[in-house]
């Protein structure tokens, strides 16, 4: 027989979130209408925040799906700038050069009154995959998905190294450190201090998948009938976790790229270099099995995005060829 359940809570007290805006700027024409600049400075800080609130102690519907409740408060501000100029190089030869130019900067100024931070764990579940550890944590005076996890150090080479160095236990009671294998930095203890373990009190914020500021440039040259433009566009102060890395640098799906093959670490030595570690068939929490900074890149870049070459036929020809434009 059919029939119906709940899957989901509501929440009766639950209202629209709250957005206080500031917008500052000027606009200005300079030598001889050549040169314009547009300039904005803005902030929004949106509070009650609708976000599911997880820790609460619920069995059925409320378990899987809890109720929204406006709970949080973010902060964003930065800067946007536009400056265009036009040249006459030659009476037949202009070029009009444009910028842009935004900064972003986030952060969080409240989960709840309860708590001031929680993980998240992305579409890609890497919680099943990494050790139960999540990519992203959002904390109070942190920016929004702020990469969290354990710092890599360098690469263990001898035997010695390990024996002198903080105990990689990862909530266990073996040391899981051996030569071939990364080195984590020991950030804390139970008083606060590093206090020769590594495990969860040791991991840190590892990355900011949010840019410092992109860019833009455009040129516009024009000769007689003819004009090209060029776009480009960058990003800078931005970092990606590279998630591939776990399918392709590891051996965890039998996969194995070209940096793996020429440039992890082996063990007779003679790669102390070595930018991967050890490739072994199982995983551990000193390898692959845990949420560090190998993962993390750069991910600045600047891109030529559009290219574009025209040219301008005369009017008195389209009439001719009862063309229109």
């Amino acid at each position: 027989a059919r029939g119906f359940y709940q899957n989901f809570i509501g929440n009766p007290a639950g209202q629209w979130e709250e957005n206080v805006s500031l917008n500052i700027g000027f606009d200005a024409t300079l030598f001889n209408n050549s040169t314009n600049i547009v300039f904005d400075f803005y902030q929004k800080e949106t509070n009650g925040l609708l976000t599911r609130q997880g820790g609460n102690a619920q069995l059925g519907a409320g378990a899987y799906n809890p109720a929204f409740k406006n709970i949080g408060s973010m902060k964003n501000w930065g800067i946007d700038l536009l400056i265009s100029n036009r040249s006459n190089i030659t009476p037949e030869l202009t070029l009009t050069t444009t910028l842009t130019f935004t900064t972003y900067k986030n952060e969080i100024t409240k989960v709840s009154d309860d708590i001031d931070f929680f993980d998240f764990n992305s579409p890609s579940a890497e919680a099943n995959r990494l050790g139960g550890g999540t990519i992203t944590r959002n904390m109070v005076g942190y920016p929004l998905n702020t990469y969290y996890g354990y710092e890599v150090v360098g690469i263990f080479q001898t035997q010695a190294e390990v024996d002198a160095a903080p105990q990689q236990l990862g909530g266990g009671n073996t040391n899981t450190a051996f030569p071939g294998s990364f080195r984590y930095r020991d950030v804390s203890g139970p008083d606060g201090k590093p206090d020769g373990v590594i495990d969860a009190r040791d991991r840190t914020v590892i990355g900011d998948p949010n840019p410092d500021f992109t860019y833009g440039l455009n040129f516009d040259l024009q000769y007689k009938g003819f004009d090209l433009q060029l776009f480009f566009y960058g990003v800078q102060g931005k970092q990606n976790f590279m998630w591939s890395k776990w399918f392709d640098m590891f051996p965890n799906f039998g996969g194995m790229s070209r940096e793996t093959l020429y440039n992890s670490w082996l063990p007779d030595g003679s790669r102390p270099n070595a930018a991967a570690p050890i490739q072994l068939s199982s995983a551990s929490f000193s390898t692959s099995a845990a949420v560090n900074s190998y993962y993390v890149e750069d991910a600045d870049y600047l891109r030529l995005r559009n290219v574009q070459v025209g040219y301008t036929f005369k009017s008195d020809l389209l009439s001719k060829m009862k063309i229109s434009r």
